[in-house]
């Protein structure tokens, strides 16, 4: 695998592989929408009824992983801000890699603001301030498995484990 400069991607475009929209921060340091955005949230958005009830989460997910990847991959975008439900990120981050995409996961620093409403109350708002990036890297594996959605041609891959 090429080892990228990140320094060298911070002067590219990140696309956004997240559910929200990218914040004033984000877009001033490169992120773009995808321009289906529609199509990322809804595969972003698993249902986990549909996940624990269907014959093997892990396929669902790796399923999942895939499709948002080849999105990633048909922007051509090298790089991807990824946020995601929990189970799902292993998966979304090696099928990122395996499309030429580095996953970035966004750093940034929650502000507390009070306002005060007209009728005296008190509202807390937190704020999200985009501070920069900090890459995805491939874990080590031990144990091998084949794709169980995709089989690719070649040898067997290691693939994310829970």
């Amino acid at each position: 695998m090429k080892i990228i400069d990140i320094d060298v991607l911070k002067k590219e475009e990140t696309l956004n592989l997240t559910q929200h929209p990218s914040s004033p921060e984000q877009v001033a340091d490169g992120v773009v929408e995808p321009e289906d955005k529609e199509e990322v949230r809804e595969l972003l958005t698993i249902d986990v009824s549909t996940l624990l009830s269907s014959h093997s989460p892990d396929s669902f997910l790796w399923d999942r992983a895939c499709r948002l990847a080849d999105c990633a991959a048909k922007s051509g975008h090298r790089t991807a801000m990824v946020g995601c439900m929990p189970a799902l990120q292993p998966w979304l981050v090696e099928a990122l890699f395996r499309a030429g995409v580095l996953p970035l996961f966004a750093v940034s620093d929650r502000v507390s603001q009070e306002q005060t409403l007209p009728d005296g109350s008190v509202k807390k708002v937190n704020i999200f301030k985009h501070l920069g990036w900090v890459p995805a890297h491939r874990r080590q594996r031990v144990e091998t498995v084949k794709d169980p959605v995709r089989p690719r041609q070649g040898p067997t891959v290691p693939l994310p484990t829970n």
